[in-house]
């Protein structure tokens, strides 16, 4: 999907081959939908590539999405997540990701801070099996609740559709 750091990590990754003189065959964005991440696999599978870099969107989709892959032989490294089941070094050869318990710890510190380390705030997280987001929602609940004890969470929503954030927002 499109974001500052995906798009950060395909600039990245695309320097690199380029530096070592490896043509890159197919580019897709899925658009965090998992039937198009399905659909972008087997075009890139039609390519004949000798490795896919991905981010797997969700564990049970990506699970059969990918298996054509590692049946052809692909080489697969993915960023972040991994599909369910899968075996390192059998299924796939990598995994690369940040460190997620640090982004939710730093954005309820730079939120503690920006409200003087006391108030009632509200609280909306990822509604998903999505391994990324999922740890730093957790992180930044755990760090607001054992660092801050003058800070309460007075309101918790579960989101899955981003284009909902304003109304869950507002209904807060």
């Amino acid at each position: 999907t499109s974001s500052d750091f995906t798009n950060a990590v395909t600039a990245g990754a695309t320097d690199e081959f380029a530096r070592a003189g490896i043509p890159i065959a197919v580019k897709t964005d899925a658009q965090f939908d998992a039937a198009r991440q399905r659909s972008d696999i087997e075009t890139a599978l039609a390519a004949k590539p000798n490795v896919i870099l991905a981010l797997p969107l969700d564990p049970v989709t990506s699970a059969e999405a990918f298996r054509q892959a590692v049946k052809d032989g692909v080489k697969l490294v993915f960023l972040s997540n991994l599909p369910k089941d899968y075996k390192q070094g059998t299924d796939y050869a990598s995994i690369v990701t940040d460190d997620l318990y640090q982004m939710g710890k730093q954005a309820a510190d730079a939120m503690a801070k920006a409200i003087g380390g006391k108030g009632k705030v509200g609280y909306i997280f990822h509604d998903a099996n999505y391994y990324v987001t999922n740890q730093r929602d957790q992180s930044f609940k755990k760090t607001i609740e054992k660092d801050y004890p003058d800070i309460k969470i007075v309101a918790e929503q579960g989101i899955s559709d981003p284009a909902r954030a304003e109304e869950l927002a507002n209904a807060m």
